[in-house]
């Protein structure tokens, strides 16, 4: 049996959730309830997620922590989980990155986030001798790495030169971004669109790599610009698949064709947080594109990965492997394509 092997590659973050009673006004005292740490950010979750699904899968993490108790947090999640953790990288003049995430009474969370090592994690902290022998590579997220995000004068960014190198030596790349409303998003995204097989996106992103509205004004998915979306994005690179991801469904385009699943409708109280569903919706469409299903499987399994991490506080405590996530893709009912809620 051929080996399915993955090199991820992206930022690792310690999220240190809080709970409250209230956000306080500036200048107030309010009191923190309970605290409790869980390892995010791409490199951590999407890893996690992928190896649950399917342990055969060969998942090797690139990164940069700090000599911290937060990098050993992650280190002690990543191989309890027996991701490879050999090629993350330590640094021992700046910390972590982590996000304090303060979450009030009514679930409405806040967020502060220090980027820390990832800030500094950069093409130069990658050991090229591990790409000798081409596999998949997954990236995230674009507009969080920043030396990988800075300009270069042939390629665009460092990012682009550094999948360049990839394309050039036979791996494949899927990319993930992160929704970030400012004027230097297309600089950062569109250099490496161009050496990208897999997009895996959401439809905020989608449109604003576009420039085409995704939602009316009342906030309705607009379907037949989110093709156009697709059509649009198709001009930028060579796609093997562009995938996009909302609440409403999931879309593949490939070979000029569109395929489309409606997510789950979970029951009333079934959600207790959305940290890292997009992860989990990540990991969900590598296990398809390792495991060669087609495109209907992917968004089944992508968009039930998602709806099983909707069943924790956190990104990771309740990933599963794919027979008890698949499980949810018989026990719920999914959306029309037209509907809105």
């Amino acid at each position: 049996m051929k080996t399915k092997k993955i090199y991820i590659i992206g930022n690792a973050i310690v999220d240190k959730i809080k709970t409250i009673n209230s956000y306080p006004e500036e200048g107030m005292l309010v009191n923190i309830n309970t605290i409790n740490d869980s390892i995010g950010g791409c490199l951590c979750n999407t890893s996690i997620d992928l190896k649950k699904l399917d342990e055969n899968i060969e998942v090797f993490a690139f990164g940069k922590i700090g000599k911290d108790n937060e990098g050993k947090f992650i280190l002690e999640k990543l191989n309890l989980a027996n991701v490879d953790t050999t090629n993350i990288v330590i640094d021992y003049k700046n910390y972590t990155g982590f996000t304090d995430v303060m979450t009030n009474k009514n679930g409405n969370r806040t967020f502060f986030h220090y980027k820390g090592t990832n800030k500094t994690f950069s093409p130069s902290d990658i050991n090229l001798n591990e790409f000798k022998t081409p596999c998949h590579v997954h990236l995230g997220y674009l507009m969080l790495l920043d030396a990988f995000d800075s300009y270069e004068s042939e390629y665009g960014t460092e990012m682009a030169k550094f999948l360049h190198y990839l394309k050039s030596n036979g791996f494949t790349v899927s990319l993930d971004l992160v929704s970030e409303n400012s004027s230097r998003f297309k600089d950062v995204v569109l250099p490496s669109l161009k050496y990208c097989d897999y997009l895996i996106i959401n439809e905020i992103e989608s449109s604003m790599i576009t420039d085409i509205k995704v939602r009316d004004d009342n906030k309705n998915l607009i379907l037949s610009n989110l093709k156009n979306i697709c059509l649009k994005i198709s001009t930028l690179g060579n796609f093997k698949k562009i995938i996009i991801h909302c609440p409403e469904l999931g879309i593949v385009y490939s070979n000029g064709e569109f395929t489309i699943v409606g997510s789950l409708i979970l029951p009333e109280n079934y959600i207790k947080g959305s940290v890292g569903a997009g992860d989990a919706f990540c990991a969900g469409c590598l296990y398809g594109i390792l495991n060669n299903l087609n495109n209907k499987e992917i968004l089944e399994v992508a968009s039930c990965s998602a709806a099983n991490n909707l069943a924790s506080y956190d990104s990771i405590s309740n990933a599963k492997n794919i027979k008890e996530v698949i499980k949810l893709n018989n026990l719920y009912r999914r959306r029309n394509f037209d509907e809105k809620k």
